[in-house]
């Protein structure tokens, strides 16, 4: 089987969005079918597809590239989705300002816009997977570099590191829980207090570079803990779903900032 043509072919699909505005009924088709036709699972089950064709795909020993030209596709869906939520919203508005919807359009304006976000969701973890496997494709060749590098003789004047202050640098650690650590730096994202390169960048920065502390009463209470595997959290602070759930740890978040940052001050 061609792996690589299947998962293509996957991401397509779950990214397509054909909005149509129907004269004869005054109100709209997704993907050639009335909204609520489409299957509650068919995005879940794409994914689970794709988690397929991956898995086998990278054992037949993919190249880093073809990964790449993946991503490319991907994030080129991403944006032709949100074109296509975009106009479709601008359109929704003009058709209500002149009285041309029937009752139910505005019920199908908001499914779409919750299978948009669905898409959107699913294929932002898409992307996020390609990426953990272009690290676990390059892991061996960045091991091999490693060995080599301890393996050189660095003792010459050229290569010389005594004036360095920190040749090696660790963590530093949040004393919040992993979901309070990543919403705090997430939320200085989105109001554009902190700026990552790509959603790469901001995975392997914060992966690499914080711990977050176990808050639970248990046995590791009150130690701390690398930041791993968080791609599937920042996806879900963008999710309809777990919005509930959002908010409530935002709320303890920003106790806890209000019982400390609010009453900070630089003394004399």
């Amino acid at each position: 089987m061609d792996y690589y043509t299947e998962i293509k072919v996957c991401i397509k699909e779950i990214g397509q969005a054909k909005i149509e505005f129907q004269t004869n009924t005054k109100d709209y088709t997704f993907n050639g079918k009335p909204p609520r036709d489409i299957p509650q699972d068919r995005y879940t089950k794409l994914n689970e597809l794709f988690e397929s064709y991956l898995s086998n795909y990278i054992r037949q020993n993919c190249k880093v590239e073809d990964i790449n030209k993946l991503i490319t596709i991907t994030k080129e869906t991403i944006q032709q989705l949100k074109l296509s939520g975009d106009n479709h919203r601008v359109n929704f508005l003009l058709s209500r300002s002149k009285n041309e919807l029937s009752e139910t359009a505005t019920f199908n304006h908001d499914d779409i816009n919750s299978i948009i976000s669905t898409q959107k969701l699913v294929l932002s973890k898409i992307l996020n997977h390609l990426y953990e496997k272009i690290d676990y494709l390059n892991s061996n060749i960045d091991n091999e570099l490693i060995a080599d590098i301890d393996n050189e003789d660095l003792s010459s004047s050229e290569t010389d590191t005594s004036d360095i202050p920190f040749k090696h640098i660790g963590r530093a650690t949040f004393k919040l829980n992993k979901k309070e650590s990543l919403m705090l730096l997430y939320i200085l994202e989105q109001e554009h207090l902190l700026e990552f390169e790509s959603i790469e960048h901001r995975r392997l920065f914060i992966e690499s570079n914080f711990n977050f502390t176990e808050t639970r009463n248990n046995v590791n209470q009150g130690n701390p803990f690398p930041m791993k595997g968080i791609s599937s959290e920042l996806s879900d602070f963008s999710s309809y779903t777990e919005r509930a759930s959002n908010n409530k740890t935002l709320e303890k978040l920003l106790k806890k900032l209000n019982e400390t940052i609010h009453l900070f001050e630089f003394k004399k």
